[in-house]
């Protein structure tokens, strides 16, 4: 059970979430209705690249090659098998903390929401012209002096635990190449005109790599690739990698580099 805090000032004007506007049914208000929404039914990217990581350091390069391919072809990839803090419980255990969390009194999950100008925290989209039907939960894992854990739910009480299992180690690459980690959990609630609202708009992540975890059960991730739109395959145990904003900076730096490097020594 959390023990009793005062609500942030910020709760006082929070207004309806997504959550409650699903629960009471009937049409969603009109400043979630999206005119232009991408066909939801979008074909499957049945041809996604799927990385096998613990094939990465054996002593052929086709595991290597199939990821230059997957990123440089399609800037994303779905991940199996072993990662240094993927544990293999640890998918279906955030799925349920995530359910559990969203599915609290409203009074409790204000409890942690989002403060001012602070991205981290409990929050829904503010009433703008064109909302997404979405709340989420936005922490900063890394680097772990910089966690507010005031935004860290203590009911499901084992969501803290979260903290724990996400602490990297100096071995681990993630910790060493990334100097801030953030962690952010969405909730997209069921709508009775899911063909009018849409969960979050067409965007590109500006973020070095993205990891994300989709719904075991609930397809709705989608990708733009050669002017298309795709839907991302399911698969429950995998994690979806996007190369984001940043990353693909780098790389365009170091392909400039290459090309003048080459043209130099010509």
């Amino acid at each position: 059970m959390a023990e009793t805090k005062d609500l942030p000032e910020s709760a006082a004007v929070f207004g309806k979430t997504a959550h409650q506007l699903s629960e009471t049914g009937g049409e969603p208000p009109e400043n979630y209705i999206w005119t232009n929404k991408t066909e939801v039914d979008a074909p499957l990217a049945t041809d996604m690249p799927v990385i096998d990581v613990s094939l990465l350091a054996s002593s052929t390069d086709a595991e290597l090659n199939a990821l230059h391919s997957a990123l440089t072809k399609w800037g994303c990839f779905q991940v199996v098998a072993y990662l240094p803090f993927y544990i293999k419980r640890l998918p279906d255990e955030v799925r349920h903390l995530t359910t559990e969390f969203f599915h609290l009194p409203e009074l409790e999950k204000q409890r942690y929401t989002r403060q001012g100008n602070d991205i981290e925290g409990y929050s829904s989209c503010p009433p703008v012209s064109r909302t997404k039907w979405s709340d989420r939960l936005h922490l900063q894992v890394a680097p772990e002096d910089g966690r507010k854990l005031k935004f860290w739910p203590q009911n499901p009480e084992p969501f803290q635990s979260i903290a724990k299992t996400l602490s990297l180690t100096d071995e681990d690459c993630f910790a060493r190449k990334m100097p801030t980690m953030c962690a952010q959990f969405n909730y997209y609630p069921p709508c009775s005109k899911n063909d009018q609202v849409i969960g979050l708009r067409p965007h590109t992540d500006g973020t070095g790599i993205t990891l994300l975890l989709q719904d075991s059960q609930v397809r709705g991730l989608q990708i733009l690739k050669d002017n298309q739109w795709l839907s991302v395959p399911i698969i429950p145990q995998a994690l979806f990698v996007l190369a984001g904003d940043q990353l693909e900076v780098c790389a365009y730096i170091y392909n400039v580099i290459l090309k003048e490097k080459w043209i130099t020594s010509d």
